[in-house]
């Protein structure tokens, strides 16, 4: 039986609606009178003025005052300027909470999730009790949720950035295929998901193949990507210093891959013939830029030759990386350290029992877009994010650039919307360079730290 939940359910704190939720449908009626029926599997608290994550923090403005009101009200607002992120609010009237709804089974994070539901600011200030158009349903199916850290809050402080106030199905997903309990069978929506025999070492990994994730057991892969101007070099640089970790920068695998003897060099020889090779049979790189540039036939020719090489030559240094990580692990903490050690979701972070902490080693390839090759072998995503003005000053600045170049070269680029839609963490890097830091360190956090706010581990 299938039934609307009432104001009652939202007149609680927010604490006890989130998780509540987890598991509820989200029910759409879309113009043509079609519904689309979503099962959410992701929720985040955020609770009044005494928790610097919430809007309403600051106090009662104009774009607060929903959050102001009586329970099932809905709080839609932009985020970033491209997504819109819906919420409903809980509590008492005159207490601001409110619960964000993040995800739903096959609408992974809160932009994706408006974007299908096609909701936007023509919902705000509307009610989830009496909506037509959008409300939520219990359908009497119950689920095992699993607490976890919020996502998105840099700005917010390190007391509340560390509260298990976000709140998701447990899966131990990998790809979209379930493994452990779940025999490798697909995740079906509205399929009761089982608890895992050992809750404290399942894996909810975002990307990849159940092969190959099962093959990862010391390093964490993570892709880093971003406008010109929105400061990723110096995330990089930030990464490499504070956290040691290997930077792989695809511009490079690619001038590589361009050398002589190499496949990309000889194929593109093949292809266009040799007017750009010097006498000592190098390429003469100005030479070639001019051809491609000029020729768009020609470009697209090299692009197709040499984008699958470098995603090839990638993944074999991803590879050649964990595999001499793997054995540094093993040399620390002995055979038994992969079964012993505890695993958290999506983190690859583990935690030697009879020892000092191992973290896991992280690998950051950067590049100016991924595509969906790239995404099959990596852990996560990280996009860093500023605003155009804030772009375009930095590139005069740093660069030396006319405001027409800076404004021809951003035209060039995706939109936010192409690196938020496959995001698994936004870096804000449009503020103050302390910001941000805040944020990385967070989302790279020691694996000490994140076992003991996930697991109770000491």
């Amino acid at each position: 039986m299938r039934m609307r939940l009432t104001r009652d359910f939202y007149h609680r704190d927010c604490l006890e609606v989130a998780p509540d939720l987890v598991g509820k449908v989200l029910v759409r009626t879309l113009e043509d009178g079609s519904q689309l029926r979503l099962r959410i599997s992701e929720t985040e608290a955020y609770r009044g003025v005494e928790d610097t994550a919430c809007h309403a923090h600051k106090g009662r403005t104009k774009r607060t005052e929903i959050l102001y009101r009586e329970p099932g009200r809905i709080y839609v607002y932009l985020c970033y300027g491209v997504h819109w992120l819906l919420n409903i609010v809980t509590g008492e009237k005159d207490a601001p909470q409110a619960v964000l709804i993040r995800a739903c089974v096959d609408a992974e994070g809160p932009g994706k999730l408006t974007k299908r539901l096609q909701v936007d600011k023509t919902f705000n200030d509307t009610s989830i009790l009496t909506q037509k158009r959008l409300w939520i349903e219990d359908d009497g199916k119950r689920y095992v949720i699993e607490p976890d850290t919020r996502v998105g809050i840099g700005y917010a402080s390190e007391e509340d950035q560390a509260r298990l106030w976000r709140y998701k199905l447990r899966a131990e997903r990998i790809g979209g295929v379930c493994v452990g309990d779940h025999q490798g069978q697909p995740w079906q929506a509205g399929s009761t998901v089982p608890a895992s025999q050992n809750d404290q070492e399942s894996v909810l990994f975002q990307m990849g193949t159940p092969k190959e994730a099962a093959g990862r057991k010391s390093v964490r892969r993570i892709g880093v990507t971003g406008g010109v101007g929105a400061g990723k070099s110096r995330v990089l640089e930030w990464l490499e210093k504070e956290r040691g970790a290997t930077v792989i920068r695809t511009d490079d695998v690619a001038r590589t891959l361009m050398e002589p003897g190499e496949a990309g060099y000889c194929r593109v020889v093949e292809t266009l013939g040799d007017p750009f090779i010097k006498e000592d049979g190098t390429i003469d790189r100005p030479a070639l830029a001019k051809i491609i540039f000029q020729d768009e036939k020609a470009r697209e020719l090299v692009d197709q030759i040499t984008h699958p090489l470098v995603w090839e030559r990638l993944e074999r240094m991803l590879e050649a990386v964990e595999d001499r990580y793997t054995a540094e692990d093993r040399q620390v903490a002995g055979d038994g350290w992969i079964e012993e050690a505890g695993w958290i979701a999506g983190s690859r972070q583990a935690v030697d029992r009879k020892g000092p902490h191992v973290q896991a080693a992280l690998v950051v390839v950067e590049s100016a877009l991924f595509d969906k090759t790239a995404l099959r072998f990596l852990d996560e995503m990280w996009y860093v994010y500023a605003p155009e003005e804030v772009r375009i000053q930095r590139l005069m600045a740093s660069r030396g650039y006319s405001l027409e170049r800076c404004q021809a070269m951003l035209e060039c680029q995706p939109e936010d919307e192409v690196f938020c839609g496959m995001a698994s963490y936004i870096i804000d890097n449009g503020g103050a360079w302390e910001d941000a830091v805040r944020q990385l360190e967070w989302v790279s956090r020691p694996c000490c730290e994140y076992l003991r706010r996930h697991c109770g581990r000491p």
